[in-house]
């Protein structure tokens, strides 16, 4: 399979803490695992590839959780139940995140969970699945909709020159998407120069959400948007709706904007 949404399940082995925002250190554990099966790949992807061809979600935990507001952590129970969600567009990467041994422990910071399911179809799990790059191009419909309504589920920001751009623009969101898209090698390429002028005609229809301050160490923080954005495809043409619409459709496993494989920008379709 060339792309996916697989889901690990897994169960703390002793009580410990993450950070609130934890995204980096699952970003650790999945290099760590990619490495136990190819340091030579690991190192590709860290050293020489920009924009990661894997998303990961932050750490969701199950069964409550308090929060120590004074350092920004989450008090984790032992056996308490938790879930990562890790999307790729590289049947390589997939291969490796699906061979990872049932029962291994996965350590997120200090603290360690015992990796109990790899769910990747929707029938062990609402949002895993894998596909063919030919069967996503099929499963798109014949013609694109008038709105497309996304929803981004971790903070989402852009950078622009040196600083972060928290709001998702339909030239920045669909200018990520092309360049994702092209990217993983997707059939069709897209042209991203025209790609990012015919983005100029998208209308921002409405929107819900809020701006949301990330630390993610002592010394860096990042402001990103989460909630809702419904966009206007009206003023394109049939063939263009459908390329917003596909790109659209790929940011649930690319995701949106910058620092995506560090939780960031997670979206899905709403």
């Amino acid at each position: 399979m060339d792309i996916g949404r697989i889901i690990y399940k897994m169960q703390a082995v002793k009580a410990g803490s993450v950070p609130e925002f934890n995204g980096k250190l699952i970003h650790g554990a999945v290099f760590h695992i990619l490495k136990s099966h190819s340091a030579e790949l690991a190192d590709t992807l860290h050293d020489e590839t920009r924009q990661k061809p894997f998303t990961v979600s932050p750490l969701r935990l199950f069964g409550g959780s308090r929060k120590d507001k004074r350092n920004w952590q989450i008090r984790v129970a032992e056996g308490q139940e938790a879930e990562i969600c890790i999307t790729a567009f590289s049947e390589a990467l997939l291969d490796v995140f699906l061979a990872q041994p049932i029962g291994e422990t996965i350590a997120i910071g200090r603290t360690e969970f015992r990796l109990r399911e790899i769910c990747q179809t929707p029938e062990q799990h609402y949002e895993a699945i894998l596909l063919k790059k030919e069967e996503f191009m099929e499963s798109m419909p014949p013609k694109g909709p008038e709105l497309v309504t996304l929803r981004f589920d971790t903070p989402t920001t852009f950078r622009i020159e040196h600083s972060d751009y928290p709001f998702p623009e339909p030239k920045l969101v669909w200018s990520s998407l092309a360049m994702k898209w092209n990217q993983a090698d997707m059939p069709e390429p897209v042209e991203f120069d025209t790609c990012r002028a015919l983005s100029e005609q998208v209308v921002p229809w409405k929107w819900k959400g809020e701006t949301v301050r990330l630390k993610l160490n002592n010394a860096i923080a990042v402001t990103g948007f989460k909630g809702t954005f419904t966009y206007s495809l009206y003023n394109l043409s049939e063939e263009q709706r459908r390329l917003f619409y596909r790109l659209a459709c790929f940011a649930e496993f690319a995701g949106v904007g910058r620092l995506t494989a560090q939780g960031m920008g997670q979206t899905r379709l709403a």
